[in-house]
């Protein structure tokens, strides 16, 4: 015969804090790593992330009609960190400066 025990007020709250404990963290751990995949010391970096981005066809928010990261930009992030950034479908914006195919040709 297999009993059922009716959760405890304290055992709820116990388990409900470690639910949002354990959901909390997996939110600043995905917001650490996009910051970490969006920001880079150089123009050159950010493009070399894109394109290489861009390469896996599943991502569908690339432009790459003239190939793999041809829709790609790169520039300083709009955040103020002085970091440069990267948009795979063309956006248009002062931060975005520089077509990385261009870049990338230097």
């Amino acid at each position: 015969q297999v009993s059922v025990r009716a959760r405890s007020p304290e055992n709820y709250f116990v388990s409900s804090l470690v639910m949002r404990v354990a959901a909390l963290c997996a939110a600043v751990a995905v917001a650490f790593l996009d910051r970490r995949a969006r920001h880079h010391p150089t123009a050159e970096a950010a493009c070399e992330t894109c394109t290489n981005y861009c390469k896996d066809s599943s991502h569908t928010d690339c432009d790459n009609s003239k190939g793999a990261g041809s829709g790609c930009r790169a520039g300083q992030c709009p955040d103020g960190s002085g970091s440069y950034c990267w948009c795979p479908d063309g956006c248009q914006g002062a931060w975005a400066e520089s077509s990385c195919p261009e870049v990338l040709k230097k």
